[in-house]
């Protein structure tokens, strides 16, 4: 939002030119914005007032005190930039808030509508995210060729080129998973058994760990030699893994559930979203990990939109194994 009023963000702060306090709407807590508001009273900041953000409900006095006088130090080095400024120019950077992992279908969405404004190679957002190399190439691409060309998706030539840049180089896809409280999970390397570039899947077999066992609510011990195939699809809401013993005997399934799937040449990005369908010889299909989804929606972590895309998909999946099993 572009503004006159100078303000000076924090994390649980922000101090502006407006001599009030004022919080959040999210701070709903009566007690806590009773807190908040007798706290903001008594800060000597002159000229300035206070707007506490919805994080500070959670944070103690002193962390709370010791931002703001953070931020009264930071509106002096502003006022400064401003009476010794001589053209129009930035007088503060930027603050990095968050890290943002966008899904494939996501960076699609940010083709679309930056079509609308400049030309655009598809696939722009999923290439630039993956590294220099993928970013030149489409900079140049997208800097030469006719803008039409680009829009209309013509110069075949051109798709090849940069498909051929997704097409796994390796003979080994790395495995990245992040779950809902931030954390990115290794899950090792995988060998590369198939792949359709234009179809937007591939195919990989991974043992498993010396450590690791089988998903939460398989009844399979792990053996020596087990291993599992699974199959990822570009933009999919879930995976399927099928385990085998060593001798190629099957063993068990499980689809997990995650926002859309995004494949590159050496890496397979998905988001734990903590739900399944299991089935082994001796379990038919079942759902797991409902309550898991459940507290996750009720920390207001994920949306009821997710969790009725995430049940939608689990339930069919569910549905279409239960049929493939009656005789």
């Amino acid at each position: 939002q572009l503004s006159k009023v100078l303000t000076v963000p924090g994390q649980y702060a922000v101090l502006t030119a407006a001599r009030s306090v004022r919080m959040s709407k999210q701070i709903t807590d009566e007690a806590q914005r009773e807190r908040l508001q007798r706290l903001g009273e008594a800060q000597e900041i002159g000229e300035w007032g206070i707007i506490w953000r919805t994080a500070a409900q959670h944070a103690s006095d002193d962390v709370l005190v010791t931002e703001v006088q953070r931020l009264i130090g930071e509106t002096e080095t502003l006022q400064a930039s401003l009476q010794n400024a001589k053209t129009v120019g930035r007088i503060r950077g930027g603050d990095l808030t968050a890290h943002v992992l966008m899904s494939g279908h996501a960076k699609s969405l940010c083709d679309t509508l930056r079509a609308q404004l400049s030309p655009t190679l598809p696939g722009h957002h999923k290439y630039k995210a993956h590294g220099d190399i993928y970013g030149t190439t489409v900079d140049a691409l997208e800097r030469e060729l006719p803008a039409e060309a680009l829009r209309n998706r013509a110069i075949l030539s051109v798709l090849s080129s940069i498909n051929a840049m997704q097409q796994p180089i390796d003979p080994t896809l790395h495995i990245v998973q992040r779950i809902p409280n931030g954390r990115l999970i290794d899950q090792g390397e995988a060998q590369r058994l198939a792949d359709d570039i234009y179809a937007g899947w591939v195919e990989v077999q991974q043992p498993l760990r010396n450590k690791g066992s089988y998903p939460k609510g398989l009844n399979v011990n792990k053996q020596p030699g087990d291993y599992a195939i699974t199959r990822f699809h570009e933009g999919a809401w879930h995976y399927v893994s099928q385990f085998y013993a060593q001798d190629g005997s099957w063993l068990a399934d499980y689809a997990g559930m995650t926002t859309p799937i995004a494949i590159f040449s050496d890496q397979i990005h998905l988001f734990d979203l903590q739900m399944a369908v299991i089935r082994s010889p001796e379990q038919p299909p079942e759902i797991v990990g409902m309550d898991a989804l459940n507290r996750l929606q009720e920390e207001k972590m994920v949306t009821p939109a997710l969790i009725d895309k995430v049940r939608e998909e689990s339930e069919a999946i569910a549905r279409q194994w239960r049929e493939a099993a009656t005789p």
